[in-house]
């Protein structure tokens, strides 16, 4: 499926660019961007599953918790672990 679609190429103003020219699908101007010109471009966007590539986005975000939730547990633990060895050695 081919979309059109306006494309704004700007000449970043922020230090940390270095002068790279970005593109946004707006017009970035005063913003620390400066306008170069405007392009319609033609992007061929192939058939997809719109259910299952939401689908797949979930399955990550879950992933992600889990390993965010699992090292906060292990934190915990150890901080506890921490805690009960200090009352050993007194």
């Amino acid at each position: 499926m081919k979309y059109q679609t306006e494309v704004f190429a700007h000449l970043s103003g922020m230090s940390h660019d270095n002068g790279r020219v970005v593109f946004f699908s707006h017009d970035m101007t005063g913003n620390g961007y400066h306008l170069i010109c405007t392009q319609t471009v033609e992007i061929d966007v192939p058939e997809f599953d719109m259910v299952q590539i939401q689908v797949d986005g979930i399955d990550k975000q879950i992933v992600k918790i889990r390993a965010e939730s699992q090292m906060q547990i292990t934190q915990l633990e150890g901080r506890k672990q921490e805690l009960l060895a200090i009352g050993v050695d007194v």
